[in-house]
């Protein structure tokens, strides 16, 4: 089994040095030659990268660190106990991912060479696990570490950061090992195969921990404990151990672990694996193959409804939201969170730093699925020239269900926040601001009859976005009429615009 191992380790090893190559050429790196220019080249973009990812930790700690500051012992608090559920939403989270569909997933060459050989299935699986497992850990670690510096602005000890840092890191590591351990228990050889709906349970099951005292969430208490910055060197001896113990118990259950179903499970994956190097070249074809090759997978949900008229084009994307629930994530996290923080900051302004990380959140935060059936639309233009309305009223009804999200999000974010002081004109603000987002990915799909090539969303966004912020330094009363007439801006440009 270890010389399998060893093998299979070599193997993603090459794969690894491959790809790094390819990105490495596409800066300059021409690896192949091995003169000491190119050496003192590399070493210098090293250096440049991983420069620009301290100074990024450091602003994004300094950032919250700050926040913990103005949160206080209250927000200390939360955070613990947030703290005490987090390892079992992670594990329910790696369960059910691994309970839908294989952990262990095979290219097309893997298929042929890997699944196809009498290489031992544990190295297989464990090979797998290890590569997801330390991605998991080094992202677990950043984001753990920025948890540990808003506990300290809070008042926790100065070790906090660390302490955290580590301590997420092993947490995610023993939650994946246990996920995947679940999962590959049902890839399994057995006569009889799991049901269909089993990767469910692992949700209600997490939830049960919600009645159990916070004292006694183990390893929820080492997480909270690493937060506060206190000694956890026992508990991450005891961390260390639940990942051992997870790790055995994936190796043992790899060894009945059946490849044929593992091949059959990692087609749609080996289909996708294939397109991969076009997210390059063309993003948006990316996305709608990708889209496309999981929807041939499933079986047809819900039936269109019987309407006519303007209520046709509101029931077509209501079916095709209905059946991408997915769809639908990005408008609710843009109503509950983007719209209202921008709102918020616009009209009590703190300083240009405030300014520059929501325009940084708002510009790079993924909105294509805001016009999800105005893009289909779009891109179809026989379908769009059949269609007997403007561009502005069929972005209106082709975004209406979206648009509910985002408005019931913002609302419902204004209503608990109290909007800063300013409750109506920060939900109409954010209201306004979902309709330029709206409009400003529109406007993007379609050129203006003055123009060669359309304007991007992101040069609209940001102009609407910084007359919005100029305005709301003076009133609440200007930025929201400043944002209505930049609605009615865009939306004259949206209806003079073409295909």
């Amino acid at each position: 089994m270890m010389r399998d191992l060893r093998l299979l380790l070599w193997l993603r090893w090459r794969h690894l040095r491959g790809r790094s190559q390819w990105w490495l050429f596409i800066l300059g790196v021409d690896t192949e030659k091995r003169s000491l220019t190119e050496t003192l080249y590399g070493l210098y973009l090293g250096v440049i990268l991983a420069g620009w990812f301290v100074l990024m930790m450091a602003w994004a700690a300094n950032g919250a660190f700050s926040a913990g500051a103005a949160a206080g012992g209250a927000g200390l608090s939360a955070l613990t106990q947030a703290a005490t559920l987090l390892p079992f939403a992670l594990l329910a989270a790696f369960a059910v991912r691994a309970l839908r569909s294989s952990p262990v997933k095979l290219t097309f060459p893997d298929t042929a060479y890997v699944a196809g050989s009498t290489l031992d299935s544990r190295a297989i699986a464990s090979s797998d696990w290890a590569r997801e497992a330390i991605m998991a850990a080094a992202l677990s670690a950043a984001l753990g570490y920025l948890a540990g510096a808003l506990a300290f602005g809070a008042g926790a000890t100065a070790s906090a950061p660390v302490t955290a840092a580590g301590v997420t890191a092993l947490t995610a590591v023993a939650m994946h090992a246990l996920g995947w351990a679940i999962g590959l228990a049902r890839m399994a050889r057995r006569p009889r195969p799991w049901p269909t709906l089993i990767w469910v349970l692992p949700i209600p099951v997490a939830a049960l921990v919600l009645l159990v005292p916070s004292a006694l969430r183990w390893p929820g208490t080492a997480l909270a404990t690493g937060l506060l910055g206190e000694e956890v060197a026992l508990h991450a001896l005891g961390l260390a151990a639940l990942a051992v113990v997870g790790v055995a118990m994936l190796m043992r259950v790899a060894r009945r672990l059946d490849m044929t179903a593992v091949t059959d499970e990692s087609v749609l994956f080996a289909q996708l694996a294939v397109f991969r190097p076009m997210m390059m070249y063309d993003a948006n074809a990316y996305r709608d193959i990708v889209r496309r090759k999981k929807l041939a997978t499933k079986h047809p949900r819900l039936a269109l409804a019987e309407w006519s008229g303007p209520w046709a084009i509101v029931a077509r994307a209501l079916i095709s939201h209905a059946r991408q629930p997915s769809t639908l994530l990005w408008p609710l996290i843009w109503g509950v969170g983007f719209l209202p923080l921008a709102a918020s900051v616009a009209l009590s302004p703190t300083g240009v730093l405030a300014y520059l990380a929501v325009l940084f959140a708002v510009l790079v935060a993924p909105a294509r699925q805001l016009i999800h059936a105005f893009g289909d639309d779009i891109d179809r233009p026989s379908m769009r020239e059949s269609l007997p309305f403007g561009n502005v009223a069929l972005l209106a009804l082709d975004t209406a269900p979206a648009f509910a999200c985002m408005a019931l999000g913002a609302v419902a974010t204004g209503l608990a926040t109290g909007g800063g002081g300013h409750l109506v004109a920060a939900i109409s603000l954010s209201l306004l601001l979902a309709i330029i987002v709206v409009l400003c990915r529109a406007l993007e799909r379609l050129t203006l009859p003055s123009m060669q090539h359309p304007i991007g969303s992101g040069i609209s966004l940001l102009v609407c976005l910084v007359a919005i912020f100029f305005a709301g330094a003076s009133s609440p009363i200007a930025a929201c009429a400043t944002a209505a007439v930049a609605v009615g801006i865009l939306g004259s440009m949206v209806e003079a615009g073409r295909l």
